[in-house]
């Protein structure tokens, strides 16, 4: 009790000084060219789709047979994916485990609408298409700074949209027991007409695939950081410097990405953001030891602007304080 009171006198200290001096970015650019990171990368829609063709031309194909020939190969990532183990048990037989994979993925494949959705997919993820590329300097420099940590293995999937989808349906990434997925059907470019119409504007603004090591790193900072103990009524400090630490992860592991990018700001966002910066703080400093949780995702949850401020104001004002909080602290302690 004592330390977590320190702590707070600290981080308020910290706050207070952040309204005097501007924080200044680190310089994070680290020689990353010899580092060497064993990635399993799969495929894993590619399968899905030589079965989906299958299905086209031979609408009759029995599902445990267009299992075994095209599905199959990745099984134990279909297994933890659609959470098997925990819905019917680790003793779960291997031949039952291919049947109920296959009758779960079945209506998948055997649906001629996700077929069409899987020519979207290719347009913009052809089968040649350089994932590694994409996510290896983010996992090169996960593995400098925390050598220990396995990596999962890595594959893609395409399963469709729940129609009237929140935020909580968007499976742009999947992080199950031992694999992390991407959802390639929600990088299909914010113009893109077949999303859920109950997904905001604003979210969609990121279903792009130059967002997939963004997504990538704002997972592993979920894995990494411990979570907050929310069975405790954590004031607003608690929970801004908790996000600012998982932020400035995700900025150890993107130095080289634009701010707004990595916060999922706007431009003019990040401009709003940067001019009222000692603004932000000032209407934050009363309002730190507030512990209604409703309250707090004023500043913490996802919306399109800050609610309490004006319609122009970026939103996630707390994860960004949070974020400048721990930078500087970072700064000052390495």
């Amino acid at each position: 009790m004592i330390q977590e009171k320190k702590l707070h006198f600290f981080f308020s200290l910290l706050f207070i000084s952040l309204l005097v001096f501007s924080s200044c970015e680190s310089d994070t650019d680290a020689d990353i060219a010899d580092i060497e990171v064993d990635i399993d990368f799969k495929r894993t829609d590619s399968l899905m789709e030589a079965g989906m063709k299958a299905y086209a031309e031979n609408p009759e194909l029995d599902i445990l047979q267009a299992y075994d020939s095209y599905l199959k190969p990745d099984k134990n990532f279909w297994y933890e994916y659609l959470g098997l183990g925990g819905r019917f048990g680790e003793e779960v037989v291997d031949s039952k485990q291919d049947s109920l994979i296959a009758l779960n993925v079945g209506g998948l494949i055997s649906d001629p609408r996700m077929l069409q959705l899987m020519d979207s997919v290719r347009q913009v993820f052809p089968l040649g298409y350089d994932f590694e590329a994409e996510i290896k300097p983010v996992l090169k420099r996960l593995a400098v700074l925390f050598p220990d940590i396995p990596l999962p293995a890595f594959r893609t999937h395409v399963n469709g949209y729940v129609p009237d989808a929140d935020l909580a349906y968007i499976d742009q990434i999947v992080s199950v027991p031992g694999f992390i997925s991407f959802g390639l059907h929600y990088y299909l470019g914010e113009s893109f007409s077949f999303y859920p119409p109950t997904i905001p504007q604003y979210v969609q603004r990121r279903f792009k695939p130059e967002y997939m090591d963004v997504v990538l790193a704002k997972e592993l900072a979920e894995q990494v950081i411990e979570p907050i103990d929310f069975r405790q009524n954590r004031a607003l400090l608690d929970n801004i410097v908790h996000a600012g630490m998982k932020q400035y992860l995700v900025d150890q592991l993107l130095p080289n990405e634009p701010d707004s990018v990595k916060l999922y700001y706007t431009s003019s966002q990040m401009e709003w953001v940067t001019y009222y910066e000692q603004a932000v703080y000032k209407e934050l400093i009363d309002k730190l030891y507030d512990t209604n949780f409703k309250f707090q995702q004023e500043y913490l949850g996802e919306k399109p602007y800050t609610t309490s401020l004006s319609l122009e104001s970026a939103p996630r004002l707390g994860q960004f304080a949070g974020w400048k909080i721990v930078d500087s602290y970072m700064e000052n302690h390495p």
